[in-house]
């Protein structure tokens, strides 16, 4: 399979977990009467951290695709917005259902307020967005640190260390006493 098949299709599954993970615990906070509570929302991003690294690890570990940098960066950030988009149209459809949920939202997110049943929706896109951005840039330096040689030291230590080791005897031989 060609290297950009197995990135769509491993953003897309790991994308589409997310927001079945955030409409779960919206659901669980929902069944035990905090949903009303905008703070709990927060939890989604250390969900979608974790969800950014298993995508990260099946993509590069699993699957053996060479990602650069950059192309790492914008490979978690849209996972990450793919993932709170389809959220917030989850939120869009529930608001309809329950119009109350609106008047509560609206009344403790006054920025979702002003835009009506739209309101939630547009919160949690421009949430998701922002921290989409915040944490790509964190798994990429995450993601730097499993390059190259450091990559090779985090994960082979023992070897890496004797191979270098026996490197620096031979030029050490070299040069002499």
């Amino acid at each position: 399979m060609k290297p950009l098949t197995v990135k769509k299709n491993v953003l897309l599954k790991y994308a589409l977990a997310a927001t079945a993970v955030y409409i779960f615990y919206f659901m669980i906070m929902k069944t035990l009467g905090y949903a009303h509570i905008p703070e709990f929302r927060f939890l989604n991003y250390f969900l979608y951290f974790f969800i950014t690294y298993m995508a990260l690890y099946e993509l590069i570990r699993v699957k053996k695709v060479r990602m650069e940098y950059l192309e790492g960066m914008a490979f978690t950030f849209i996972l990450g917005a793919v993932s709170f988009i389809g959220f917030a149209l989850f939120i869009l459809i529930y608001s309809l259902f329950n119009p109350l949920f609106v008047e509560i939202a609206g009344s403790n997110m006054q920025s979702a307020g002003q835009l009506g049943i739209w309101g939630p929706a547009c919160l949690i896109c421009a949430e998701g967005l922002g921290i989409s951005s915040v944490v790509s840039i964190c798994m990429m330096q995450y993601f730097q640190a499993f390059s190259s040689k450091r990559q090779l030291f985090l994960f082979y230590r023992r070897s890496l260390l004797k191979i270098n080791h026996n490197r620096f005897k031979k030029e050490l031989k070299q040069i002499g006493p």
